[in-house]
Order: structure tokens, then C-alpha cells, then sequence
């Protein structure tokens, strides 16, 4: 009875991975379309990242 347990948790653990895989494919790719639709919002992440940068220089000073 406690291998049957064991073995049912091993498999829930390996249908969670391969879901967790699968959403995280699908994250990426309705990121890559939201960019490929919206080519200027690069533009804005470079200068949120570049005010993330001058920030940090300023808190080490």
C-alpha cells in the first residue's frame, strides 16, 4: 500500500513539472508575440533598465 502512495506522488510530481514546463513555454511565447506586435515596447524596457542602472549608482555613492 505505501509503494502505491509513493508511486502515485511521483507521478503527480512529474504531470506538475511537465505542466509547470508547458506554462512557462507559454509564457514565453505570448511574450515573444506581445514584443513582435509591439516593437516599441523594447524601447521602454531599455529605458526602465537604464533607470534601474542610474538608480543603483546612485545608491552606491
Amino acid at each position: 500500500m505505501e509503494n502505491y502512495h509513493i508511486q502515485e506522488i511521483e507521478t503527480l510530481e512529474k504531470k506538475l513539472e511537465l505542466k509547470i514546463k508547458e506554462d512557462e513555454q507559454n509564457l514565453v511565447s505570448d511574450i515573444l508575440k506581445y514584443v513582435i506586435l509591439n516593437p516599441g515596447i523594447l524601447n521602454n524596457l531599455t529605458d526602465v533598465i537604464k533607470g534601474i542602472s542610474d538608480l543603483e549608482k546612485i545608491v552606491e555613492k
